[in-house]
């Protein structure tokens, strides 16, 4: 039996680390080793981590790293022939490696494998997502790395090749934001893409999330286009991704305008303007869509629109995905 690498970088996660570490102690495979990093966090996540230390590798940084180095660090200690990467506040579903590690050892071309995920708010409420493709299925590497310049998969719903990661040296040290999408689009670039339907871990939403942080700042776009570009750098010279090159770069104009809804909820209407004017840079048409209309009209009217009118108005721009989509060409159905 392979060995498996659960690698969990963790900051300031006390609220959430226990239900993340018992979910990989109870994953339903023998041969695993659970390696937590904490990055000199300033809550009880340290005392958390040590309730486990019978059950974990707990690596205690003298001098706090980043995200981007505390990341490296823990694939560094991994020792599997496969890893996961799961983030402190998510979880993972008990038989996550039922449904993606059996499916990598049929098939020695795929650099990676992931599923599906349910959405986890702080209450540990689960909501299902709709899935990406529509069936189960292996995307040729270009192609899905070509995916990934416009969306991606979340951390804990990946199971990667330990010899992978070695070769691309793991995470960029220079990109937080997009830090997982720019990792898996490195990692297609190297082979076949897994996919499966049935969902292996829960993403959770909450309000001191890396991600909740950045969107109080419009440097989140700049930041999440400079990903994009390195994506580009690495690309070039593969005819289906440069022929994408444009395509994707006015994707980051709709990212950015879905991100301007979430410091508005906050009363951050300066910054929820400087996210607009950055989706026109990148989309120069833009402005004609509902959702741009819907929040610049909410910026401009801001203090004269009922709170909850407000928020009930900033909930449907951000809307869920309804359907699935054909996997890319050249897929094999599995």
């Amino acid at each position: 039996m392979k060995k498996l690498s659960i690698c969990i970088p963790n900051y300031n996660c006390e609220k959430y680390l226990k239900k993340c570490i018992e979910s990989a102690i109870n994953l339903d495979y023998a041969n695993k080793e659970i390696i937590v990093a904490d990055d000199c966090s300033s809550d009880n996540s340290v005392k958390v981590a040590e309730l486990y230390k019978d059950e974990i590798k707990l690596i205690i940084n003298r001098d706090n790293l980043g995200q981007t180095k505390n990341t490296n660090l823990v694939l560094e200690n991994a020792t599997g022939d496969y890893i996961i990467l799961l983030h402190s506040d998510d979880f993972l579903l008990p038989d996550a490696t039922i449904q993606l590690l059996s499916k990598l050892e049929n098939h020695p071309n795929v650099v990676m494998a992931a599923g599906e995920r349910f959405i986890c708010d702080e209450q540990d409420n689960l909501k299902p997502e709709t899935a990406l493709y529509n069936c189960n299925c292996i995307i040729p590497a270009f192609e899905q790395a070509r995916v990934f310049m416009f969306t991606s998969f979340l951390p804990c719903q990946v199971i990667v090749r330990s010899s992978v990661m070695r070769r691309i040296g793991g995470v960029n040290v220079d990109h937080v934001v997009n830090l997982d999408g720019l990792l898996w689009f490195t990692c297609a670039l190297q082979g076949d893409v897994l996919y499966s339907q049935e969902p292996v871990a829960a993403y959770r939403k909450h309000s001191a999330s890396t991600t909740a942080q950045y969107n109080r700042t419009s440097d989140h776009i700049i930041e999440y286009y400079l990903t994009l570009r390195e994506m580009h750098r690495l690309g070039k010279g593969i005819p289906v991704l440069e022929d994408n090159f444009a395509s994707s770069k006015k994707r980051v104009g709709e990212i950015g305008l879905k991100y301007a809804a979430e410091p508005l909820k906050e009363g951050l209407v300066d910054i929820a303007h400087e996210y607009l004017n950055l989706a026109k840079t990148f989309n120069c048409d833009i402005h004609r869509k509902y959702e741009f209309k819907l929040i610049e009209f909410c910026c401009e009217n801001y203090d004269s629109i009922e709170p909850q009118l407000m928020t009930d108005l900033l909930n449907s721009v951000d809307k869920p995905r309804k359907e699935s989509y054909d996997p890319p060409k050249g897929y094999i159905k599995i």
